[in-house]
């Protein structure tokens, strides 16, 4: 069973693929389709529906990311706790 109710299902790539200290969520929403979080420089990316490239937000704490992948809505948790709050590069 998903713990997280199909809503975010967590891929583990193989370790040649990616770094260890990066974790990758798909996400079952109407906003966000999926998210990466590198602890080793606190980097959250985040695919948005239509975009093929990420957003990349800078200096995030990795409890925001463990947040937004436990949220109901993902695109609500993104307006208002990290969209205009963290230094962000468009995709």
């Amino acid at each position: 069973a998903d713990p997280h109710g199909g809503r975010c299902r967590q891929r583990r790539p193989q370790a040649a693929q990616r770094p260890a200290a990066l974790a990758m969520m798909w996400f079952d929403s109407e906003a966000v389709t999926r998210a990466e979080y590198d602890e080793d420089d606190a980097t959250l990316l985040v695919w948005f529906h239509g975009n093929e490239s990420p957003y990349a937000y800078y200096d995030v704490p990795e409890e925001v990311f463990h947040a937004l992948c436990e949220t109901e809505s993902k695109g609500r948790f993104m307006q208002q706790h990290v969209i205009d709050r963290y230094q962000y590069s468009p995709p």
